[in-house]
């Protein structure tokens, strides 16, 4: 079912947010409905139809949806809004006070912050099964401190939810970190691992220099030649 279709039918859904429904909640329930945003084809450069749209939920998606003044029988033009012509799909009263609710609200700070030193595996490690990059996110439940508790999850599980046919769901952020950490630490200690290492690489740096060394030969040569033609063409 496509966005387009559902939004007369079902807009209450979003609206949910009056019930204590978040957001990410919200999207969740459309995903498992079957709901999905408008799909359409387009034209590329190359003159080859192409359809875009018909994806899953997301919370950004949602809160677009909700804040959008159409669905109250508005337009919004030079950051004014006026009064359309439309029929309402909702309250201006229900619009508002659904509004209001996605306002932040000055609470008190969390220690927890998506800078990428809280994860220290943030960009580097990828999942065992399908090679994509580990995604991290706090969950929606905190600890005794409150705080929330941290993971890493498979960006294609992120993406496609319960839809994915990855296995790799949610892993531990810290447990997983500090595992990976005692890793490094137990290969840091043991000395033929370490000495088997500065070999390879110095064998590597050193295959590297040969081909840059025999290149600035050549290049050195071809300058050679181009100054003494040079020097020959002022005769």
């Amino acid at each position: 079912m496509e966005f387009s279709c559902a939004l007369t039918m079902d807009f209450s859904l979003t609206l949910r947010l009056n019930d204590g429904k978040k957001p990410s909640e919200i999207a969740n329930i459309m995903n498992a409905e079957g709901i999905r945003t408008k799909s359409r084809i387009v034209t590329t450069n190359k003159n080859e139809k192409k359809k875009v749209g018909g994806n899953r939920f997301n919370e950004d998606f949602v809160k677009k949806i909700i804040t959008n003044p159409l669905y109250k029988g508005y337009v919004h033009f030079n950051n004014e809004e006026f009064k359309g012509i439309h029929p309402s799909i909702v309250s201006v009263q229900t619009w508002d006070k659904t509004y209001e609710l996605l306002q932040p609200k000055h609470t008190k700070r969390l220690t927890y912050s998506k800078d990428a030193h809280v994860h220290l595996l943030k960009g580097i490690a990828k999942c065992g099964e399908c090679g994509v990059l580990l995604t991290p996110y706090p969950g929606g439940k905190k600890d005794r401190h409150g705080n929330p508790y941290l993971y890493y999850a498979c960006g294609k599980v992120v993406d496609s939810g319960k839809e994915s046919s990855c296995k790799v769901r949610a892993l531990p952020a810290r447990e997983f970190e500090n595992a990976i950490k005692k890793c490094l630490s137990d290969l840091g200690h043991n000395k033929a691992i370490v000495e088997s290492a500065i070999k390879s690489t110095a064998k590597f740096t050193k295959s590297r220099i040969k081909p840059l060394e025999a290149e600035l030969e050549k290049t050195e040569k071809r300058l050679s030649t181009f100054l003494c033609l040079k020097q020959l063409a002022k005769y």
